[in-house]
């Protein structure tokens, strides 16, 4: 009888705390990002994704680097 009882509050331990962690996790996903977003759109505005930033890119074009397939072949 003891062990039924002790088994039947485990059950319901475990489904408490997974209720918990989802309902916890939940809100420090909204609050966090929330909050996260409104500081950004506040403070940095430019780190939004939006219109690509030509101007300002670090990307070069590759130049030398096209593969043909006999290359390809004997690549590692």
């Amino acid at each position: 009888m003891l062990k039924r009882f002790l088994g039947m509050m485990h059950g319901i331990r475990m489904a408490v705390q997974k209720t918990l962690m989802a309902v916890s996790l939940m809100i420090l996903y909204v609050i966090g990002f929330g909050l996260t977003s409104l500081f950004v759109r506040v403070l940095r505005r430019d780190l939004l994704p939006g219109k690509a930033r030509v101007d300002r890119a670090c990307w070069r074009e590759a130049s030398g680097h096209d593969a043909d397939a006999d290359e390809m072949l004997h690549q590692a």
